[in-house]
């Protein structure tokens, strides 16, 4: 009987050892497969995390992508507004540039006051004031007017437009630019028809 006790035994230690093994080899595998199912789904949710921080950032790079062609969009039209504006400022210094040529071609005035009169009249039609203006004819003769600001006029009785071979010339308008100027600017300008 001893033996048979000790087998027992013997058996008993080996069904608690297979026991054991049985247990812990399933409890093994269970973790193993809870570890797996955890690591699954925790391999999920930071696929699921990155993919939205993906679309985050693919978000976030069409946006400044769409600014930059917005931006490249302005300086297009920038630069075409400063090109446009460069032409505006070629043609006003153009136009500037004729507006001085044209004022500095003198326009005076010189008709006769009213029909079958000796009185004629000499208009400034200038930009500037003339100092000592005369009406100069046949060479050497000449009528003192004063002086004349922009836009005045005078008048003075012409005897010698009434006198048949009087006026042998065109009348000449000349002025001083400023009082104390010594060179005298001139005009030459046809003798007006009498009425």
């Amino acid at each position: 009987m001893s033996t048979t006790l000790v087998v027992i035994g013997w058996a008993v230690s080996l069904a608690i050892a297979v026991a054991g093994w049985v247990i812990t080899a399933v409890r093994d595998r269970n973790a193993a497969r809870t570890a797996s199912a955890k690591a699954k789904a925790d391999a999920k949710d930071a696929q699921r995390r990155f993919d939205a921080q993906l679309d985050v950032l693919k978000g976030q790079l069409q946006a400044a992508n769409d600014s930059a062609d917005a931006l490249r969009s302005q300086v297009d039209a920038q630069k075409a507004a400063a090109e446009s504006l460069r032409a505006q400022v070629s043609l006003l210094e153009r136009q500037a540039r004729l507006a001085e040529a044209a004022a500095a071609v003198p326009v005076w005035g010189f008709e006769q006051s009213r029909p079958r009169s000796v009185v004629y009249e000499v208009t400034n039609r200038n930009a500037f004031d003339a100092f000592d203006v005369r009406a100069e004819y046949n060479g050497d003769k000449s009528y003192e007017l004063g002086d004349m600001p922009k836009g005045s006029s005078t008048s003075f009785d012409f005897v010698e437009s009434a006198i048949w071979g009087g006026v042998q010339t065109d009348i000449t308008i000349s002025w001083l630019p400023s009082p104390d100027a010594t060179k005298r600017e001139h005009l030459r300008m046809a003798m007006p028809a009498r009425l």
